[in-house]
């Protein structure tokens, strides 16, 4: 599905180009390295990613990018905020 692809890839993106180290960023957000980067994986259909650890990987990287993939998908602007 299109739709997923986008998110996925931006996933992908949010986690192998961030300025932490994949390695350290899986211990970070709690998940072992090869888990982790199956989630992030795109192209692994077996393995999806927890609404928690996505949070979690944003908040530490800093990268919204999957939240504005998921915006456009459903037609939604996300406004950050000083809260």
């Amino acid at each position: 599905m299109l739709t997923s692809s986008l998110l996925a890839i931006s996933i992908h993106k949010m986690v192998v180009y961030s300025d932490i180290p994949t390695r350290e960023l899986a211990d970070i957000v709690g998940k072992p390295y090869p888990t982790l980067m199956r989630e992030a994986n795109p192209n692994d259909h077996g393995a999806k990613m927890g609404i928690e650890t996505l949070m979690d990987l944003m908040l530490v990287t800093g990268d919204y990018s999957p939240l504005e993939a998921m915006g456009k998908i459903l037609g939604v602007r996300f406004v950050r905020t000083d809260a």
